[in-house]
């Protein structure tokens, strides 16, 4: 369950789209991925962090700047 006020980013999946991993095509500042290559099935398509479209359709929208980090809780066993 989803509710009003929740920390919580919402992403669309696209089960099917297959395709292989390219730092080309990554959206990150990084100029290699640890999964070049990979034959993968299944891809994000959109993505909402509280309420804004911040990635759509390979194309990210959210402002710089707007993201914040939420700090957990270390977990003990």
């Amino acid at each position: 369950m989803i509710r009003a006020g929740s920390d919580a980013d919402i992403v669309i999946w696209d089960p099917n789209r297959a395709g292989s991993v390219t730092a080309e095509a990554d959206l990150s500042n990084a100029d290699y991925s640890v999964y070049e290559g990979w034959k993968v099935t299944g891809w994000p398509v959109m993505t909402v962090r509280r309420g804004e479209i911040v990635y759509d359709a390979g194309r990210v929208s959210g402002r710089v700047g707007t993201g914040r980090l939420i700090s957990r809780q270390r977990w003990h066993q």
